[in-house]
């Protein structure tokens, strides 16, 4: 998330390609990591709703 919010728009590192983006998308380590990483402040923002 850093490498998105905070090194591209400052040019620190170069955006990566869309081939790499959608081979990590492909993969189902990938898969499973993004499953996991983009639910999860969904569920803890639902348990400090409440």
């Amino acid at each position: 998330m850093v490498v998105f919010a905070l090194a591209v728009p400052l040019g620190w590192v170069d955006p990566p390609s869309h081939e790499a983006l959608s081979n990590l998308v492909r993969h189902p380590i990938g898969r499973m990591y993004l499953f996991v990483l983009c639910p999860l402040p969904l569920f803890h923002f639902a348990h400090r709703f409440r």
